[in-house]
């Protein structure tokens, strides 16, 4: 077995290596909705200036339009004519794409024939010729230009080539292969990636500095005088042109670009005082000034808009290397490749790739072909290479798409060294694109995972990750994530406005020591200088490099400075070699050959979570991990959790150790008697009865002994209820009682509504007389025991509550409290009087008039008797007794209504 000593403080963090994390989506509306506003911005941007200089017949701008190397492409926003150019000036052998072919020394047989139609792009300077010997049928010209183009057919042989003609073979031989002209390109790449396309290449840019008419002889200045009328602006500026690419490759997070670095760098034009033509003031004039070359005196600054984006993967360009890297020494940098600093300061080109005499198809026939030159040629050698590495991970990786800034991070990780100093430069970028070491890596990774991860991080969050080094490799740990679109500066001459939007932070720390090692970092303002170490807060790529560690723990942490929003998803890629052991539990066994690798007792075969000491198996299923009984006794974290471990008694979910009463018995362990018998527990009424259970008691050793000593002694008559025929005392045993333990509650026999306990008051048990008025008989069947009820013979009872029963109340729905019936003459004195006195007729009216006289007198006086008024006592006028109506109530009336001056008024009811 392999011994190695690790720190198991970092079990928690080496789970995180899994990689369970929501993975981005590619944003298909956002990116249809691109495509149609780039569509429309690049029609505005050709007004009839546009056209006139493509129809021009100025042998100047003629010339320029006939070259077939640049083409017209818009007008910008300061009436200055923008153009495209091709960046023209043995490949697989030198970035070892061939050793992953099939029969290469890597035996991975290699070939793209995974790559389907629309998983592999060219974007170019017009129609590759598809029906060369070279592609068979594996290539599809998506949209419709005018013509085919040799750069194209070349830049595609480079990619796909099948090697009919064995030196022109392409990296990704038996690839499908789409291809556009590059007239609307931008909306075009945004519809390509929302369909799902992964790969794509772009051997072109932005006309900047000198451009050289072969034809002609003659030089052209492209720069803008208005910003600078000696030095190129567009040099490392990052434009609107730019935030396109980095917006589209945002919103399609499994989509690289891949873009050359241009050919600018010692273009040096005609010479101090040499003629040329500039456009100045809406027209191509001829002119001697003095301008830079491109680059300046040292050669850098110099990679064009489009090739500063920073989601992209910029390519510079190197000599060929026939027999394969072997040391730095190797890679000897073109005489033209682009150079960066970006005026922000970050690091391009990313990588580089051969662009030194490649050999690849043309359009001038079916089985024609040429050598050519230039970063045009070193950026197909490395999409065609990395198309084959994106293939290679789904097949390896259960056919997963990896994010472009896995793929951005894993070729910068496995590049070989180039340039004068360790480290990445300003020239070569990272390195020299290795596709046998990725491929490596990444077979690696799908054996054991975490070597490649991709994660993601939330606002304010760190993520660590821990692995081992036993000292005698190197470590390398590289960082790479798609930042959101940066914002243009306004248009200037090197404005060093950061473009970074996500600063994500690259730690390594060696445990044992605290020593914290930093990512690599370049100084714009001195671009010569070598790389040193510090906090980088320009690239979205990150490294660190130790090259003699000491063995040991190491943590690699992932955090931010600023905000994230929503958070920012990235990759990273970390050693292989040294990743030989990781040790949970200190036991000096590596995990891949210890049985136990957390040492809680349980091999990991039946662990839940073997790299748990505090969870293994529950073997009794009573709800609680058996680690241990009553403390975890195993591995190196003993007794840390001890409510996690022992028994359930009574599966209530809470082991016994945790839980305040394990039986369930109602009674807290600390004063029960028995604290895991819910049969026994204690006394606390002292009533003879155990306070546990209810009938018999069916646990413990005595079981059944004892069948009537359990329980509770509801009526303190020495007898437990379950030997007691009646346990509430009430005189109805338990069986016909409808609550046997509530004295008041038994039956009602009668259906009278009132429980029959007692009559009158409850005579039974200890608890006699408390509620007397629930018991007896109830008279009048209203729902009310007799002895509680105030109209034992009414059942509607006092419903006006004025204090008289229904049965003698002469008015029960008016509440007049006292009132009699004086006459005998029902309703009641007092209910009728309601209106006022004198209406002897109830006309409805509270008018006195002389029909109320006339009523009165044919009552007094008829012959028979007249008609009795409604209510006797409104008609007693003066009031002068409770009903009596008689002559002096009609003399009162008409005193009242004839007297002069009137009369008295009726004195009101009481």
């Amino acid at each position: 077995m392999r011994q190695c000593p690790v720190v198991t403080a970092f079990a928690v963090i080496l789970i995180a290596i899994g990689n369970v994390h929501a993975r981005p989506e590619t944003q298909q509306a956002k990116l249809n909705e691109l495509s149609r506003t780039f569509a429309e911005r690049l029609t505005s941007r050709r007004p009839q200036l546009y056209y006139d200089m493509l129809a021009s017949d100025d042998p100047i701008q003629k010339r320029l339009n006939e070259d077939p190397d640049i083409q017209l492409m818009f007008i910008d926003d300061r009436g200055k004519p923008i153009f495209y150019t091709t960046t023209n000036l043995t490949a697989a052998r030198t970035i070892s794409t061939d050793d992953v072919w099939p029969g290469g020394s890597g035996g991975f047989s290699l070939s793209g024939s995974t790559t389907a139609l629309g998983r592999l792009g060219i974007w170019d300077g017009g129609a590759v010729l598809a029906t060369h010997q070279e592609f068979g049928d594996r290539v599809t010209q998506i949209d419709n230009p005018g013509a085919t183009h040799y750069h194209a057919t070349h830049v595609a042989g480079t990619m796909i080539g099948a090697g009919v003609v064995a030196s022109a073979k392409g990296m990704s031989f038996a690839a499908y292969l789409a291809a556009y002209d590059w007239n609307n390109d931008n909306s075009e790449m945004a519809t390509a990636a929302a369909a799902g396309l992964n790969v794509s290449n772009h051997s072109y840019g932005f006309g900047h500095g000198w451009y050289w008419d072969s034809d002609e002889s003659e030089w052209y200045w492209l720069g803008d005088i208005s910003i600078s009328p000696v030095e190129e602006y567009g040099f490392g500026f990052y434009s609107d042109w730019t935030r396109d690419w980095d917006e589209i490759a945002f919103n399609a997070p499994y989509y690289s670009i891949v873009k050359s670095a241009g050919n600018d760098r010692n273009d040096y034009g005609p010479g101090s005082g040499g003629s040329h033509y500039v456009w100045d003031d809406g027209d191509w004039t001829l002119s001697t000034d003095t301008r830079d070359p491109d680059g300046g005196a040292d050669g850098y600054d110099c990679v064009g808009m489009q090739g500063t984006a920073k989601n992209i993967i910029t390519v510079g360009a190197i000599n060929d290397i026939p027999g394969g890297w072997t040391a730095s020494g190797d890679v000897v940098m073109s005489t033209f490749s682009g150079w960066g600093p970006t005026d922000d300061g970050r690091i391009k080109p990313d990588i580089t790739a051969n662009g030194i005499g490649l050999y690849s198809c043309t359009d001038a026939n079916t089985s024609a072909y040429a050598s050519y030159s230039g970063t045009s040629m070193s950026s197909p050698n490395l999409s065609g290479s990395l198309s084959l590495l994106v293939q290679y991970y789904e097949t390896t990786h259960s056919s997963t798409t990896p994010l472009a800034s896995t793929m951005k991070a894993l070729i910068i990780h496995t590049a070989d060294e180039a340039g004068p100093n360790p480290g990445p430069d300003y020239m070569f970028g990272w390195g020299l694109m290795n596709t046998l070491t990725a491929a490596e890596l990444i077979q690696a990774d799908s054996v054991e995972s975490g070597r490649i991860v991709e994660a993601s991080l939330a606002n304010g969050q760190t993520n660590q990750y821990g692995f081992y080094s036993n000292g005698l490799e190197p470590i390398r740990v590289t960082l790479a994530w798609t930042d959101p679109p940066g914002t243009p500066p306004p248009t200037s001459l090197n404005p060093t406005t950061l473009m970074l939007v996500s600063d994500l932070d690259l730690r390594l720390e060696h445990v044992a020591t605290s020593t914290t090692y930093y990512p690599y970092v370049l100084d714009p303002s001195n671009p010569s200088y070598a790389a040193t170490t510090g906090d980088n807060f320009r690239d979205n790529v990150e490294q660190i490099y130790v090259a003699s560690p000491s063995a040991g723990q190491y943590v690699i942490s992932v955090s931010h400075k600023g905000s994230l929003g929503s958070g920012q998803d990235y990759s990273f890629v970390r050693p292989t070699d040294h990743l030989s052991c990781v040790d949970t539990d200190a036991d000096g066994i590596c995990d891949d050959t210890d049985p136990d690798d957390d040492n809680d007792g349980v091999a990991d075969a039946s662990d839940t979570d073997p790299l748990n000491p505090y969870i293994c198996e529950d073997t009794d299923s009573d709800g609680c991990d058996d680690c241990s009984i009553g403390t975890d006794g195993f591995g190196p974290l003993a007794d840390n959790l001890p409510n996690n471990d022992g028994t359930d008694t009574d599966a209530d979910g809470l082991c016994d150790t945790s839980d305040p009463d394990d039986d369930t018995d109602g009674l807290v362990d600390a004063s029960d008697t028995d604290p895991l018998d819910p049969n026994i527990c204690e006394d606390t009424d002292s009533d003879g009865c155990d306070d546990c259970s209810i009938g018999t008691d069916d646990f413990g050793p005595l079981a059944d002994n004892d069948p009537n000593n359990d329980g509770t002694d509801t009526d303190a008559d020495g007898l437990c209820d379950a030997g007691d025929p009646d346990d509430d005392n009430d005189g109805v045993v338990d069986g016909s009682d409808v609550d046997p333990l509530n004295p008041d509650l038994c039956e009602d026999s009668d259906s009278d509504g009132c429980d029959d306990c007692s009559v009158g008051t409850d005579g039974f048990g200890p608890l006699a007389d408390n509620l007397p008025t629930n018991d007896g008989t109830d008279t009048d069947a209203d729902g009310l025991c007799d002895s509680g009820d105030p109209c034992v013979n009414d059942a509607d009872n006092d419903i006006d509550e004025d204090g008289l029963c229904g049965d003698i109340d002469n008015c029960p729905d008016v509440a007049n409290p006292g009132q009699e019936d004086a006459d005998g003459i029902p309703p009641g004195d007092a209910c009728c009087c309601v209106g006022i006195r004198g209406n002897a007729n109830g006309d409805g009216s509270e008018d006195l008039n002389i029909s109320d006289v006339t009523y009165l007198v044919e009552y007094l006086f008829g012959v028979p008797l007249g008609p009795v008024p409604p209510c006797p006592n409104e008609g007693n006028a003066n009031g002068d007794g409770p009903e009596t109506v008689n002559i002096s109530d009609v003399t009162y009336l008409v005193e009242y209504l004839f007297g002069v001056p009137l009369g008295p008024a009726p004195p009101a009811c009481p």
